[in-house]
């Protein structure tokens, strides 16, 4: 393509040198070889004058020196031209002279002017998707009267979340910084110093264990209010989303976005990010089920399942299948029960011996099944069979393929529980942070009823995947103490780790609340892809590790002496 323009088979889908010389030669599209590299000079103005352009490719261009133009020699990477993210025609034909990283397919560094850009950024398609939604969050946010404004890397550790990755003071020896989870505390601070609006584009670090959606460094779409309630965060935050769908992807939401309560989404789908992309609703049955002599229904908590629409056809080997997949350790079912409906209604199950034809109608009337489904359904503790139920309602949506990556079904999920109980340490802890609001009618049930109060709190759900989430944060002094007493902070502690808060409530703060959504996350759904890795440039491994850099690495003893460390490795 920008080369030229009817060179697209000889060069930019990897074709041999020949094809291109010859496209080249034969002086198609018109003669319309682009005079894009001043350095080219007569070679490209002659317009087909094949020697010179050939001789100053052999010559090399800014005193990289180029391989010789030989033939057989096909494109680095497989996609230049056809992504559309960097119209690279004869990047195609170079190699740099024994450069192992080039030959290994790393990187193609800018040989050829405007022509070759960088890299292989064909393959990398997230790469301007990143920079086009940064782009577009800071113009939305600073035309709604946002104020961007960096907030500090190092801070104090505080309790509450994830692990903290720290770092030692060479100049306060013995004492630490951690990098920051999260600016919670410090836009919190800048709301009671008078901020109206603000936001930031900010890194943040968490020491967990690695999955394909987790970083340990991963970027954040950081935002805080003054004078707001939870509506007019919702109503904010669900424009800006739907001004990057627009302008990323081409897609205009012109209904609100679908709400629905903690407390229902674990209900009817066993998960607080339900995958709203299709239907399957949990239907519970335990009334149904029960006075049949089936010890596996009679003795358990909870007995539900989902109808899967035109699967009566499934075969004994698929349900077995099924079974197996719920029965992994890491879903962690016992086993699974079918009812087959035909296309006369009549019921086929695996324990007709306890429940009959009639009994089977029944349960299919309350699934809403029709001739030709399929009911699945699992029996066990209640919290531990949805989540099992969750699983398999996934697994037949993708098998049914309901799960298509370009159909977008966002939803928020609000209510959430203020607080969750700890079976092994038994007591609560705050289910997202100390901070975050009670709703005002469930103050009362602070000291009666502690596990029933629901928080000011939502999250952005778009296809199951969490994209982000805040709440409504305390700004009473009095109700802010008492939190701290409901999660176990004697009055020093509370001091000791958030003295800096507590002691700027006491000037007066204003209502206020926000939100963060995981940048990275949201680059990656927007492209399509499965893992957050894929959007970040110099991504860690699930060992945590920086491959390319050997990060992290051991420090030399003098380093560590000045930081007065004396490491003691694990065997």
């Amino acid at each position: 393509g920008l080369v030229v323009e009817g060179a697209n088979e000889g060069a930019v889908h990897g074709g041999e040198i020949p094809q291109l010389v010859a496209a080249i030669a034969g002086n198609k599209a018109g003669g319309a070889i682009a005079a894009y590299l001043p350095e080219a000079g007569e070679a490209f103005a002659g317009g087909g004058m094949i020697e010179r352009f050939v001789r100053w490719l052999a010559a090399g261009v800014a005193g990289v020196q180029l391989y010789p133009v030989v033939q057989n020699v096909r494109c680095i990477g497989k996609a230049y031209g056809s992504s559309g993210i960097c119209a690279v025609s004869l990047c195609t034909v170079l190699r740099l002279y024994n450069d192992p990283a080039v030959q290994g397919g790393f990187i193609v560094p800018c040989v050829l002017g405007k022509v070759c850009r960088a890299g292989i950024a064909g393959e990398h398609q997230p790469v301007p998707a990143h920079d086009t939604a940064v782009c577009a969050i800071r113009h939305r946010q600073t035309f709604a009267g946002g104020l961007e404004v960096e907030t500090p890397v190092l801070i104090k550790s505080t309790p509450e979340g994830a692990r903290d990755f720290v770092v030692p003071s060479r100049m306060n020896p013995g004492e630490f910084y951690a990098l920051p989870q999260s600016p919670q505390t410090l836009k919190q601070l800048l709301m009671v110093s008078g901020f109206d609006r603000y936001f930031q584009i900010v890194k943040c670090f968490r020491d967990e264990d690695l999955r394909a959606d987790r970083q340990p460094e991963f970027t954040q779409i950081d935002c805080e209010m003054s004078f707001v309630e939870q509506e007019d965060v919702l109503n904010i935050f669900e424009g800006m989303i739907k001004h990057l769908f627009k302008k990323i992807r081409g897609i205009e939401f012109n209904e609100p976005f679908l709400r629905m309560t903690w407390a229902d989404a674990m209900k009817y789908y066993g998960s607080d990010k339900p995958d709203m992309r299709f239907g399957m609703k949990f239907v519970e049955m335990k009334d149904l089920t029960e006075g049949h002599n089936f010890v596996v229904f009679d003795s358990a908590e909870y007995v539900g399942g989902i109808c899967a629409e035109g699967c009566a056809t499934y075969t004994r080997k698929q349900l077995d299948e099924l079974t197996e997949f719920v029965k992994r350790p890491q879903i962690g079912a016992k086993g699974l029960v079918y009812v087959r409906f035909d296309e006369n209604g009549t019921p086929k199950s695996s324990v007709d011996k306890f429940y009959s034809a009639d009994d089977l109608k029944k349960w299919g009337e309350r699934f809403g099944a029709k001739p030709g489904d399929l009911l699945l359904i699992l029996a066990g503790p209640a919290m531990k069979t949805r989540k099992a139920l969750c699983e398999l309602r996934l697994e037949m949506g993708s098998r049914l393929g309901l799960r298509d990556k370009d159909t977008f079904a966002p939803l928020w999920v609000i209510d959430f529980p203020l607080f969750e109980w700890d079976e092994e340490t038994q007591r609560f802890y705050a289910m997202h942070h100390p901070f975050t609001s009670p709703k005002a009618e469930d103050i009362p049930l602070l000291d009666s009823d502690t596990g029933a109060v629901r928080a000011n709190a939502y999250d952005m759900v778009i296809n199951g995947v969490e994209l982000g989430g805040g709440s409504i944060r305390i700004h009473d002094s009095e109700l802010q103490d008492h939190m701290f007493r409901l999660l176990g902070f004697t009055e020093e502690q509370a001091l000791d780790q958030f003295g800096f808060l507590i002691n700027a409530f006491k000037y007066g703060a204003p209502p206020h609340g926000g939100l963060a959504f995981g940048l990275d996350r949201l680059v990656s759904m927007f492209a399509g892809l499965d893992s957050i890795r894929d959007c970040i440039a110099f991504p860690k491994n699930n060992s945590g590790r920086d491959v390319m850099l050997n990060a992290p690495s051991v420090l030399a003893e003098s380093q560590l002496e000045e930081l007065c460390i004396k490491v003691n490795p694990k065997n």
